[in-house]
Order: C-alpha cells, then sequence, then structure tokens
C-alpha cells in the first residue's frame, strides 16, 4: 500500500490559532496497511474487504494501525470461510435478512448450536401462514428430540388445533408409574400408571383406588383405564372418577364370576389440571 509519502496536512480555519490541522482525507486501499505503512497520525484506512483501519503512530520503529472494532460492513453478499472457530461477541447482535430474502445458518457435517446463558431463546415469526415456524429433518433415517427439565414442554394455541401425526401410527407417551402393594399411589403427573399388587376383590363387590397427585384439582378432567393382568374371571369396571385438590379416587366394582387374584393398572391422563 502507497502510505510512505510525505502527507499534507488539511488545514482549517478556527480559534484558538489561525490555522488549525483537520483529519486527514479516508484513504481507500485495496490491502490492509503494515507496521511499515506511514501516514498522518489519524489517518483512516478503508480496504476493499470492508475493514477500517487508525493510524496511530509508530512504536519501537514500526507503525502501529488500529483496526475499528464494531464496524458496519453493507454489501450484497458477505461471505465468511473459517477453518477454525469464528467468533461474534456484541450485548446486542442483530442477523437481519431483507423481505425478499432468505437468512440461513447451516452446519455442515457437526452440530449447530444456538444456545444463551442466563436468557431465553426466542425463535418467532410473524407471518401469517399455517407454516409460519417450522422444524423439520430433510434425512429419511432422522428425527427430532425435544428434551426439558422439571418445567416439562407447554404447547399453547389460541383457537388452533395441536396436531401429532405419525404414518406408521406409532405415537408414544411416557407415563411416571408407581406400584404399591396396597389401594394407593403416589403419581405427580399428568399421565401416569399405577399398579396395585395384593388385591383381592370379590365378584360382585367394589374398591376403591387413591392416587396421590400434586397436578391434580377438584375441576380436573382425568381419562381413565382400568385392567386386570390374570387370568381369571375378575371383569373390573370403573363406576367412578372422582377428582380432588392434591389427589384424585377411582372406585370399580369386579363384575366378574371369580374374585381378583392378580395385579390391577390403572392408566389416566389429567387433560385439565
Amino acid at each position: 500500500m502507497a502510505l510512505k509519502r510525505k502527507m499534507i496536512k488539511n488545514l482549517g480555519i478556527g480559534l484558538p490559532s489561525a490555522t488549525v490541522p483537520l483529519a486527514p482525507d479516508v484513504i481507500i486501499s485495496d490491502s490492509t496497511p503494515t507496521t511499515r505503512d506511514v501516514a498522518e497520525r489519524g489517518q483512516v484506512v478503508v480496504t476493499d474487504a470492508n475493514t477500517v483501519h487508525i493510524y496511530a503512530g509508530k512504536l519501537n520503529g514500526a507503525s502501529v494501525w488500529k483496526e475499528v472494532a464494531g464496524k458496519v460492513i453493507n454489501t450484497d453478499i458477505l461471505d465468511i470461510n473459517a477453518t477454525g472457530v469464528v467468533t461474534v461477541d456484541g450485548a446486542s447482535i442483530s442477523l437481519d435478512a431483507t423481505t425478499a430474502s432468505n437468512l440461513t445458518v447451516t452446519g455442515a457435517g457437526a452440530d449447530l448450536t444456538v444456545s444463551s446463558v442466563g436468557g431465553s431463546v426466542l425463535v418467532q415469526s410473524s407471518e401469517a401462514s399455517a407454516t409460519a415456524i417450522k422444524l423439520e429433518t430433510t434425512d429419511a433415517a432422522s428425527g427430532v428430540v425435544v428434551d426439558t427439565g422439571s418445567a416439562g414442554v407447554s404447547l399453547t394455541t389460541t383457537g388452533g388445533i395441536i396436531d401429532l401425526n405419525s404414518t406408521t401410527g406409532a405415537v408414544t407417551m411416557s407415563p411416571l408409574v408407581d406400584t404399591q402393594a396396597a389401594a394407593a399411589v403416589t403419581i405427580n403427573a399428568h399421565v401416569g400408571v399405577g399398579t396395585f399388587t395384593g388385591l383381592t376383590t370379590a365378584a360382585a363387590a367394589t374398591e376403591v383406588l387413591t392416587v396421590t397427585n400434586s397436578v391434580c384439582t377438584a375441576t380436573s378432567a382425568i381419562l381413565c383405564t382400568l385392567s386386570s393382568l390374570g387370568a381369571e374371571d375378575a371383569q373390573l369396571t370403573i363406576q367412578r372418577v372422582n377428582p380432588g385438590v392434591g389427589s384424585f379416587t377411582v372406585t370399580y366394582k369386579n363384575n366378574g364370576a371369580n374374585a381378583l387374584a392378580s395385579d390391577v393398572m390403572l392408566t389416566f391422563w389429567l387433560l385439565r389440571a
């Protein structure tokens, strides 16, 4: 870069002296200034790569150029290629795409991570369409995993439909479970399976099962099924489901010809807590 020539100072008229030095004109260069390039102190150089450098003077005989942080780059195409790590730091970082363009972030052969420490990660769209936000994979053997902590997952829609579809019909849900040698279990969840062992409900007799559940309220809507896991003719029919604050009870009757002699499995789903 040809900066070794003697620079002529720009002068202006003002106080306290009749003439005061002005900042030198900006130099547009096709290369980055080096320690051998000399200019007026305060000289600004903008390279073809849209980087900004300011001449600070000499240190130990070498020219010192400072690259300006936080510079704005306006260009039709911005292509960043690196074999190592690319780090972008800032109090606020904005990646914008114009109305007629796409913003694409691609990870080739490695994981692509979006994380936040001490804050939320928000994916938001103002598009008025049924596919405003999509999570999809392109490989036939791929999948999507949503893994959370104790706060769980909340899906909310205002007037719309939450639709779970699988072309193979394999839609699964993992319940919390509890097994007790009594007529009471504790399962603090919306979906659960309680197994009761040691019950011997006689034919035509009734039994009350209690599920302690911190999710349950007095107005909870609960779906229940009851299964007898043995071969004897103990036909268990649910007669009543009674929700309460912190628990609910299920009353059943043995309409079979034999007394109960096997485990009983209660499956429930709290549709409204």
